[in-house]
């Protein structure tokens, strides 16, 4: 009877050695999975690109009818937020709302940057665009990011020159 105890003991420790060992594995994973992928491909990156067009041509028209109604290009750029969340409807006539309009359901975060260096002239503005924070997809427009090698950062305008 005591040899049958102690084999019990032994294998309830041996179990719960195997569940320890089990969890431990288990939460390695759960944390893998919370770390930021910046792995895409190219396809992404190509929509991301076009994102970022959409996302400055819908700035383009902003600009024109805020000049339209009397303010100057200079004065509207300035005013233009850094950072836009293109999930978020604003109110008619506002940045917020066309970049709504013309990014749809895709929605996004874009982010204005201004100055930057654009085929060679400063002064000028230029787009990022990305799904989320987390993804390592950024598109830009006007100088698209066009080699996955390229480095480019978040809110830091890529020029390829």
């Amino acid at each position: 009877m005591k040899a049958l105890t102690i084999n019990k003991r032994i294998f309830f420790a041996v179990l719960a050695a195997a569940m320890a060992i089990s969890m431990v594995s288990c939460g390695s994973d759960d944390e893998s999975e919370e770390e930021v992928d910046s792995s895409f491909t190219y396809e992404q990156m190509e929509t991301a690109n076009t994102n970022a067009k959409t996302a400055y041509n819908a700035i383009v028209m902003y600009i024109a009818n805020e000049e339209v109604s009397g303010k100057t290009e200079s004065t509207v750029i300035e005013a233009i937020p850094t950072t836009i969340d293109a999930t978020q409807d604003g109110e008619d006539g506002t940045i917020e709302h066309e970049i709504y309009e013309a990014i749809g359901d895709v929605g996004g975060e874009i982010y204005f940057i201004y100055p930057a260096t654009v085929g060679g002239e400063t002064e000028s503005w230029g787009i990022q665009w990305r799904d989320t924070s987390e993804s390592g997809a950024i598109g830009q427009y006007p100088d698209e990011i066009s080699s996955m090698d390229d480095s480019v950062s978040w809110g830091t305008y890529y020029s390829a020159e």
